[in-house]
């Protein structure tokens, strides 16, 4: 072939390609959403970057719900038409919004797209799933992160063998948050302990009343609770300053199941989970359904296995309450 032959067959190549449409790279790609209620943080990023890092033939679209349960079905709408390979969700709300409960799954919700949850403070309570090894949904599989709540209550009988009496704020429109209280009233029964849990008291626009929280800490101190536990819910962490200040000033020690809150702001100790290994185990799901041709109904729920043990020691100095030496072998300590 003679070098002029071959400059135009390379031309006339380059000209096909311009016109190919530009969603043939794409199409390569499988399309995979992710539908988070607070913006993508350490979960949501964690899932990115294990993608990015493994280069993963994956697209990862995220639409955030900006904690408004009415945006959901709108961006599900979205979903479906884009026809996506996948949704990965955040949180108890939005996955009960997404796949809805067994047996009980409204026409909005997806029934074919394979969807892979993480951050469900309670699947199994939530009816999300059947049971962590046999999820018994189609087209559900996730990730469970949080530590078992008795481990949470030996954590505080370590930290403080005099405990006897748990403070327990809990919000009452968030529907892990009230699953917790539950679990944690009949765990007081089991673990010989007292719970006084409490409904946050809410603003008109969803928000924690500042006022009505300070009255409830100072009820909790007068009433000799001895360990506040911050229970599972999106709006305490977001509110973690004003949450952790408040059990503070009234000389309470707070256990937080969110690190964020031990190491920015007020809270003593925590016994957590990384967000970020949360999201890098839901990648592994997602790669089991995508490109190992796993059914999610064959796959059970991971649990990630690695927990961090902060201890925030400025609170602890200013409520005079410090770690044994045992836990001090064992745990992280933060702003000596």
């Amino acid at each position: 072939m003679n070098t002029k032959s071959f400059s135009l067959k390379l031309l006339m190549l380059l000209c096909l390609l311009s016109i190919l449409p530009s969603r043939v790279l794409s199409e390569e790609h499988k399309q995979v959403y992710m539908v988070v209620w607070r913006g993508c943080e350490e979960a949501c990023q964690g899932f990115i970057n294990h993608v990015k890092a493994n280069n993963l033939a994956v697209n990862v679209i995220v639409k955030d719900a900006a904690r408004d349960k009415k945006k959901i079905p709108v961006l599900l709408d979205e979903i479906k038409k884009a026809k996506a390979d996948l949704v990965v969700t955040w949180g108890t709300s939005v996955t009960l919004a997404t796949v809805g409960t067994l047996g009980s799954a409204g026409e909005d919700t997806l029934k074919t797209i394979p969807v892979v949850f993480m951050i469900v403070a309670d699947p199994i309570g939530a009816k999300i799933i059947k049971s962590y090894q046999i999820p018994g949904r189609d087209n559900v599989t996730g990730v469970r992160n949080r530590v078992p709540e008795k481990i949470n209550i030996k954590a505080i009988k370590t930290f403080l063998p005099t405990f006897k009496h748990l403070g327990l704020l809990y919000n009452p429109q968030e529907a892990n948050s009230q699953l917790k209280a539950k679990e944690l009233e009949k765990l007081a029964m089991k673990m010989q302990f007292k719970l006084s849990a409490r409904p946050l008291t809410l603003t008109s626009t969803g928000e924690i009343d500042k006022e009505a929280l300070n009255s409830q800490m100072a009820e909790f101190k007068q009433s000799q609770v001895d360990f506040v536990y911050l229970g599972s819910s999106s709006l305490i962490r977001k509110s973690g300053a004003m949450f952790t200040q408040a059990a503070l000033d009234n000389q309470l020690p707070t256990l937080s199941p969110y690190e964020q809150l031990v190491r920015e702001s007020n809270a003593l100790f925590s016994v957590a989970a990384k967000y970020s290994d949360v999201g890098e185990l839901a990648a592994h799901q997602m790669k089991e359904i995508l490109f190992n041709k796993q059914a999610p109904s064959a796959l059970p729920v991971l649990a990630v296995k690695k927990f961090a043990y902060v201890i925030n020691m400025r609170v602890a100095k200013a409520l005079d309450l410090y770690p044994s030496v045992n836990i001090l072998q064992y745990a992280e300590t933060i702003n000596p």
